[in-house]
């Protein structure tokens, strides 16, 4: 029994069921596989030395965005962008006909990435980064390149969610996200959708 895949964190999006499986019988990585309709045979889409997973705040985040890429052509091909813990960088993954090979957004450093969302409408990953013991939003653009600090949240961050005005995440001020009586609030980023290319240390 403890040899059998787990699956985590199904997700659909515009008909395209996605899902994580932890494999046992491979050290434990965690593989993202992709049934593009019904009828279709599963496809790893991280096969090999892959392994999604954060090290945010030590026990981890959501290591999975999905969002549709730019223009009219790509609006029904799926983008991806994963936490991959093998080098704790975020990479940029395509489906499809048109797909390209894996892209790296981000060099390997001292921090930790997870807990993201796509915004397509601006072509970016916003999620939390974590350097220093300091929790960041950050936004990352999905060509590579610029990061963009959203906020320096006073408590630690949790998961973004998208809204026509913006990005909000929930906040916790007590010493652990999970510690009885720890109070949840909801903050706002004070950047413009537009002003994302101040660079980040």
């Amino acid at each position: 029994m403890g040899r059998k895949p787990r699956i985590k964190e199904p997700q659909l999006h515009r008909g395209h069921l996605f899902w994580l499986e932890q494999r046992p019988a491979e050290q434990g990585r965690t593989t993202l596989m992709l049934k593009p309709s019904p009828e279709a045979e599963s496809i790893e889409l991280t096969p090999g030395t892959w392994n999604l997973r954060s090290r945010v705040h030590e026990y981890g985040g959501g290591v999975v965005a999905i969002g549709s890429g730019a223009g009219e052509a790509n609006a029904d091909e799926p983008v991806l962008v994963v936490v991959n813990d093998r080098d704790r960088c975020l990479w940029r993954l395509e489906t499809g006909p048109r797909a390209s090979e894996p892209v790296r957004l981000t060099e390997p450093g001292d921090r930790a990435f997870a807990d993201g969302l796509i915004d397509e409408r601006h072509q970016r990953w916003i999620g939390v980064m974590e350097s220093d013991g300091t929790d960041r939003l950050v936004t990352v653009a999905l060509a590579g390149g610029n990061r963009g600090c959203c906020d320096r949240p006073s408590t630690s961050a949790g998961m973004p969610c998208s809204a026509p005005t913006g990005a909000g995440w929930p906040g916790w001020s007590g010493s652990s996200r999970t510690c009885p009586g720890t109070a949840a609030s909801c903050g706002w980023p004070t950047w413009s959708p537009e002003e994302t290319s101040a660079r980040h240390g």
